[in-house]
C-alpha cells in the first residue's frame, strides 16, 4: 500500500525518524512489526465490514418479514 504526496512524505519521515531513535535506544522498539500492523488493520477492516453488513441484512430481513404483506392487485 503506498500513500503518494506530501502525507506519503510525511509519514515516511516519521517512520525514518522512529527508526533512529528505536536504533540509538532512545525509545522502545515496537510491540508489534509494522508489517504486521498493516495486515491487522486490513483483517480487522475486513471483519468489521462483514458484521456491519451482516447486521444491516438481518436489520432488512426483520423490517421486510414485519411489514404489511402486498395486496394482490
Amino acid at each position: 500500500m503506498a500513500i503518494h504526496g506530501d502525507l506519503g512524505r510525511t509519514l515516511e519521515e516519521k517512520a525514518e525518524y522512529r527508526r533512529e531513535l528505536v536504533q540509538k535506544g532512545e525509545i522502545p522498539p515496537p510491540l508489534i512489526d509494522p508489517d504486521w500492523q498493516k495486515w491487522g488493520l486490513t483483517v480487522g477492516g475486513g471483519v468489521f465490514m462483514l458484521v456491519l453488513f451482516g447486521g444491516l441484512y438481518r436489520a432488512l430481513g426483520r423490517l421486510e418479514a414485519s411489514g404489511r404483506p402486498a395486496s394482490p392487485r
